[in-house]
């Protein structure tokens, strides 16, 4: 896999800061063994929340932060990846969240919320077993959209949309073209899919297995373009790939 050497990896650092405590309480005791030699306590931990509705806003606050992240980058194996162009948005982002968070920081009686992320560069950890594994995740997320395709799920077809919509930005090159082609070719049999089910009564089934492998030609370019022999010896260079 050719890697993008212009990438970064994410860390959501965003977290709530106290508003909770966890204590263990016990439930009952009582002997075991043949002669009542031992006891046994059961026990059962439980989350006490001392402001529900002020935890329930900071909760809120953090997985904003940890949606603005998920909006430019792409979770991998590894993490999640970014394109270094995609990080002023994602800055000015968290920064004017962070804003807000300042406010509610400010008449919060319970809990504080803590809003950031980590942006480390890739090249420094990357190596040939991680660009394998990268492979894998971008062939095994191609083969899950053929698959839904062929089913006529437009639901799952959609989700994978969704998470996929920055993938191309983890390679460079042919291989970042291709990956752009299938989510390109995806989107248009997913119309086709659509259109047979809505307009023209056909069942979900029925529709997926309407699409031909012409159709689907992209897509299987893109599982091949991100298929390897395990057992072959490869070596990573960082601005090419395996």
């Amino acid at each position: 896999m050719q890697l993008n050497p212009n990438t970064v990896l994410i860390v959501s650092t965003s977290r709530v800061r106290g508003g909770s405590r966890t204590r263990r309480i016990k439930l009952n005791e009582h002997t075991i063994g043949t002669q009542g030699e031992g006891l046994k306590t059961e026990t059962k931990v439980v989350r006490e929340i001392h402001d529900v509705d002020e935890h329930t806003q900071a909760t809120r606050y953090v997985q904003k932060a940890k949606d603005l992240i998920r909006a430019v980058a792409t979770n991998t194996i590894i993490g999640w990846i970014c394109a270094k162009e995609r990080l002023g948005t994602l800055d000015a982002d968290l920064a004017e969240l962070a804003e807000n968070v300042r406010a509610f920081n400010a008449r919060a009686r319970t809990c504080q919320v803590a809003i950031g992320a980590l942006q480390l560069d890739v090249r420094v950890a990357l190596g040939p077993e991680t660009a394998r594994a990268l492979a894998d995740h971008v062939r095994e997320e191609m083969v899950e959209l053929k698959g839904a395709l062929q089913a006529g799920d437009l639901s799952k077809v959609r989700a994978i949309h969704i998470r996929t919509k920055n993938l191309p930005a983890l390679s460079v090159g042919v291989q970042a073209q291709s990956i752009k082609f299938a989510l390109e070719e995806s989107v248009s049999r997913a119309r086709d899919l659509r259109e047979a089910i809505n307009k023209r009564s056909e069942s979900p089934e029925s529709a997926g297995r309407s699409l031909t492998p012409e159709s689907l030609a992209m897509i299987d370019a893109a599982i091949g373009m991100f298929t390897y022999d395990p057992d072959e010896d490869h070596s990573l260079d960082l601005a090419g790939g395996i």
